[in-house]
């Protein structure tokens, strides 16, 4: 307990009042500079007889920066770039133009994420714990490069979003220049009134509301290797997706579910097929509660990912289930928060051990305009 009050201690340094807004205007539009910093710290529960040096450490989740205004009325940009140093060379993370000539019709074009999952799409500083889980995180598409038509009703209730992209995003790190586009589409109704992309209902929604979400993608990959899976396959993947959320009055509920059959051209994977394919997928099911008198928000989350089954609704022995337990601090809202979750790993299916050690990690979150 010692150890984790000095930690707490140390991430309240980071300072919680600097919130300001860097707009600069000229004649034709606007630009505005912003960001975001995520400092961390990481306990995992290893074995006392393990050789891991990294399992207690403090790190930078996130050091982001962003550019974004508008030109001639119906243009707008975005550039958000990640300055922390150490992510394999990754820097630029959202870099595209939107054509937008009505609120209702948006054409956009560059390097930004694939309209697929609720979880997926919703910022990282937006969530209601530190981090996604596998089944809406590299088993689904992440950003990638391609062109994106988004349609929507005034009221924002209803919103279609088809795409084509290159299928070299984040989340296909084999660098799949052979492979064949990635086709996408995501549809949503809210039809008690639009919900905005955030997770949690610190803004206490006066009156209750839903959003339904169905989405999917098809790609055609070639040539990645067996450490790439489950990002990728060499063959046909077709993925499949559905979401539901809930918020009122604080409380906020979500189920998500997301499922790929994929049908490989080789068998290079850990299971012998007996069939040209085989499915992946899971679904996870959260659950907060914001205490505006204390500014707290309690969560928990259940998630599974089963990377190799045969058929839909049967899980092999390979499932990976995770149960998270969370306690959010939200002195100013999202723009300084302390988030604090415990990953309780259980085992294999059958087995003793976790199928990964218990992790508990902290992060304050600072944003900046």
């Amino acid at each position: 307990m010692r150890r984790i009050a000095l930690v707490l201690a140390v991430l309240m340094l980071v300072p919680s009042i600097l919130k300001a807004q860097f707009i600069l205007e000229y004649p034709d539009g606007e630009l505005q500079i912003s960001g975001r910093i995520r400092s961390a710290f990481a306990y995992r529960f290893y074995p006392s007889d393990a050789d891991n040096h990294k399992k207690n450490r403090f790190y930078v989740h996130q050091a982001r920066i962003k550019l974004e205004g508008e030109m001639f009325d119906v243009f707008e940009y975005e550039l958000q770039i990640e300055a922390r140093g150490y992510d394999d060379g990754e820097i630029a993370k959202d870099l595209y133009l939107e054509y937008k000539p009505t609120s209702t019709f948006t054409l956009r074009a560059g390097q930004f994420k694939v309209p697929f999952s609720r979880t997926r799409m919703t910022s990282t500083s937006k969530l209601v714990l530190t981090t996604r889980p596998a089944v809406a995180d590299e088993f689904v598409p992440g950003r990638d490069r391609g062109v994106m038509l988004r349609l929507r009703t005034s009221d924002r209730k209803y919103v279609l979003y088809t795409g084509v992209f290159s299928g070299n995003g984040d989340n296909t790190k084999n660098d799949d220049k052979l492979g064949k586009p990635l086709f996408a589409v995501r549809a949503e109704a809210a039809p008690l009134g639009k919900i905005p992309k955030t997770e949690g209902d610190i803004e206490m929604t006066p009156s209750p509301r839903f959003l339904v979400g169905v989405n999917a993608t098809y790609s055609d990959d070639a040539g990645p290797t067996e450490e790439d899976y489950p990002r990728t396959i060499r063959g046909r993947k077709v993925l499949f997706g559905a979401d539901f959320t809930f918020k009122y009055r604080g409380f906020y509920f979500k189920f998500e579910t997301n499922y790929a059959k994929l049908q490989p051209f080789t068998s290079i994977f850990r299971i012998q097929l007996d069939t040209s394919y085989f499915y992946a997928g899971g679904f996870l099911v959260t659950a907060s509660y914001y205490i505006p008198s204390l500014k707290l928000e309690p969560v928990i989350q259940y998630d599974q990912f089963d990377p190799q089954t045969h058929s839909l609704g049967k899980f092999s022995n390979a499932v990976e289930r995770t149960i998270t337990f969370g306690l959010n601090y939200h002195p100013f809202g999202h723009d300084f928060k302390i988030m604090a979750n415990y990953f309780k790993r259980l085992p294999y299916p059958g087995e003793s051990e976790p199928w990964k050690p218990d992790e508990l990690r902290i992060i304050a979150q600072l944003m900046i305009g």
